[in-house]
C-alpha cells in the first residue's frame, strides 16, 4: 500500500508572540531563517528583577521574559492584525476595537502599551513594554525554526480524549494533512519538502502550560499535557524544523515526506 498523501493544510504566524494568529496564504523563506514577521513582538513583563527586559532592542529573550499564554492565558482570545502597509497593531475582542498603534511611533507604542498594562493587571510586574528585537523572530527557541504539527496526530488525540481540540492551541507555523499519526516524530533527523522548501526536522517540541490556552475564549479550559505525557513519557506535540532550502510556500502544497516506520512498535503510541 503506498503512503497517505501529504499536503500544507495551513500557514500560520504570529505577530505578537502570545497573541492571535494570522493565516497566511504564501511566504518566501529562506535558507536559515523562519517565518517572516513571526513573533515579531513580544510583550515584557515589567520591573521584575528576575525577567524584565530592557525596552531598547537587545536580541533574543526567554519566554520567561513575557507575558504570553502560559503566564495569561487571556491573551489567546485577543485578535490582533498589524496592517502590513502602515505596520500599525490593532488589538480587538469579539470585534471590537480595544487598542491601536504604531509600535515605531513613541505615541502609537504608548498606547499599546497601556492597554497591555490594564489588561494583564498582576500578571505584569510593572509597566508592560512592547518588546522587538530587529531581524530577531522571539519564539521559544533561540535558533530560527518553524513549528510542524500533522492533522492526522491531533484527530488522534481528539479521539483518545473523545473531545474537539483546536490546532490553534498548539501555536503552529505549519499543519500538515494526511499521513499517520504521529508520522511526524518519525522524520526527526530527517528532511521534509513543502513545494519548493526544504525542512530538516530536529526535534519533537516539548509543550508547556501554553496550550491550556482556549484560543477562542482565552481561558485555561483543558489539561492536555498530561495525556501528552501518558502516552510520550514527556509532553510533547509536532516538531520543530530548520529551513534548509528556501522558496515559495503557499497552503496547498504538496509535502513529502520520508515513509513511515522509523519508529518500530507504533503501537506503543496508542495507534489503531
Amino acid at each position: 500500500m503506498s503512503e497517505p498523501k501529504l499536503s500544507l493544510a495551513a500557514l500560520y504566524r504570529y505577530p505578537v508572540k502570545g497573541l492571535s494568529a494570522e493565516r497566511l496564504a504564501g511566504v518566501d523563506l529562506v535558507a536559515g531563517g523562519g517565518i517572516p514577521g513571526d513573533r515579531r513582538y513580544a510583550i515584557s513583563r515589567g520591573a521584575d528583577p528576575a525577567d524584565a527586559v530592557d525596552p531598547a532592542p537587545a536580541g533574543w529573550r526567554p519566554k520567561a521574559a513575557f507575558l504570553a499564554l502560559h503566564n495569561l492565558p487571556a491573551l489567546g482570545a485577543l485578535d490582533c492584525r498589524v496592517d502590513p502597509a502602515s505596520g500599525r497593531i490593532e488589538i480587538r475582542r469579539q470585534g471590537q476595537l480595544l487598542a491601536s498603534g504604531d509600535p515605531r511611533d513613541p505615541a502609537g507604542k504608548d498606547a499599546l502599551e497601556r492597554f497591555f498594562a490594564a489588561f494583564a493587571g498582576p500578571a505584569a510586574r510593572g509597566m508592560p513594554r512592547l518588546y522587538a528585537a530587529d531581524g530577531v523572530a522571539l519564539t521559544d527557541s533561540r535558533t530560527p525554526l518553524v513549528s510542524v504539527v500533522t492533522l492526522a496526530s491531533l484527530h488522534d488525540l481528539e479521539r483518545s480524549l473523545d473531545e474537539s481540540i483546536d490546532v490553534r492551541r498548539f501555536r503552529v507555523n505549519l499543519v500538515i494533512d494526511g499521513g499517520l499519526p504521529w508520522q511526524e516524530f518519525d522524520w526527526v533527523g530527517q528532511e521534509i519538502r513543502c513545494g519548493e522548501v526544504v525542512l530538516a526536522v530536529e526535534e519533537r517540541i516539548v509543550r508547556c502550560a501554553a496550550i491550556h490556552a482556549n484560543p477562542r475564549t482565552g481561558e485555561a479550559d483543558g489539561d492536555l499535557l498530561r495525556p501528552l505525557s501518558r502516552r510520550f513519557g514527556e509532553a510533547v506535540f509536532g516538531v520543530y524544523a530548520r529551513v534548509v532550502r528556501g522558496g515559495r510556500l503557499e497552503a496547498g502544497a504538496r509535502v513529502s515526506a520520508p515513509a513511515a516506520g522509523r519508529l518500530s512498535d507504533r503501537s506503543s503510541l496508542g495507534l489503531r
